[in-house]
């Protein structure tokens, strides 16, 4: 060590960092395969709860419309309807598809021929139109249910509702059971309902 230096190491040339085009391909050959098994369980997953809500959204209008009946001892109606967007929209007349959206208006004569709210105070709710993807259609043409002052529709009212999506065959399609007291169940697709 006599006031000698160290020696010197020779410098390292440095290394370029990064991946190597074989590292490159086979992390998109993997997340290619994992993409392609996950697709259909999303799709499924999307068709699914955009079922659910649909049936969720009938269900809860059917129900306002019956505790609106029974708390405030007035009749009720909901139909279809293909003029949501309009200030006072009414009817669409006979038919079985919802997929228009509905209407929810007090019904002062109880008359369940009338097919528009007498004024913008009795519309109680206004449900625009489904997806074209999925359908919602009811058990006769009426096109409405009408509630009387005790809550019950009319027994031609009560029946099955059916969502479904498209033309298919699959677990999200729902059955949704009026029944003659105005209850609502959900059942699988093509389900009896309970009477």
């Amino acid at each position: 060590m006599n006031g000698e230096p160290y020696p010197c190491r020779p410098a390292r040339t440095p290394r370029a960092s990064g991946f190597t085009l074989i590292e490159l391909m086979v992390t998109i050959a993997i997340a290619a395969i994992l993409a392609t098994l996950a697709a259909p369980s999303f799709s499924d997953f999307v068709i699914r709860n955009r079922s659910a809500a649909l049936t969720n959204e009938f269900v809860g209008s059917t129900l306002r419309a019956r505790t609106e009946a029974v708390s405030r001892n007035v009749c009720m109606t909901m139909c279809r309807s293909t003029n949501t967007s309009d200030a006072l929209p009414s009817c669409a007349g006979q038919g079985t598809s919802w997929g228009g959206g509905w209407i929810v208006f007090r019904n002062s004569g109880c008359d369940p021929t009338v097919t528009a709210p007498g004024s913008a105070d009795d519309l109680l709710l206004v449900n625009t139109p489904v997806s074209t993807d999925y359908s919602l259609t009811s058990p006769t043409d009426a096109g409405l249910i009408f509630f009387s002052p005790t809550g019950n529709p009319r027994p031609s009212d009560a029946g099955a509702y059916l969502v479904r999506y498209k033309a298919t065959t699959r677990t999200s399609n729902r059955s949704i059971c009026l029944t003659a007291l105005g209850r609502t169940l959900t059942t699988t697709y093509g389900d009896t309902c309970p009477q």
